[in-house]
């Protein structure tokens, strides 16, 4: 998320010309990088609800690549918001102690 967040704020910058540009730069390809793009696309509670996801430190996230990938299908709200429900809440509950989040994504998006 805060992938797609920074990758968007340098389009509207200008400081790269295009997603194919960020693409080249990332040796990844278009395909990966319109997944990571599409998450700007869902609604505004579910990437909040996405940023305060416990921090990982081992083992796997909470909620996957292909989680997010069912749930970007849909450009509506309302289905994405009955899709990202249906996932298990319980293993989505925030930490608290991961508020640096919120200061590396200022960081990021004012860099």
């Amino acid at each position: 998320m805060t992938l797609a967040m920074r990758f968007g704020q340098l389009i509207r910058d200008g400081v790269v010309e295009d997603q194919g540009e960020i693409a080249r730069v990332g040796h990844v390809t278009p395909a990966r990088l319109s997944q990571i793009m599409g998450l700007l696309m869902l609604a505004p509670d579910i990437q909040e609800a996405i940023l305060m996801l416990p921090c990982v430190h081992e083992g796997r996230d909470k909620v996957t690549k292909r989680d997010l990938r069912r749930i970007t299908r849909s450009l509506d709200w309302v289905v994405q918001r009955a899709n990202w429900s249906k996932l298990d809440q319980s293993r989505m509950v925030p930490k608290t102690d991961c508020q640096w989040i919120w200061m590396k994504i200022s960081f990021m998006i004012s860099s």
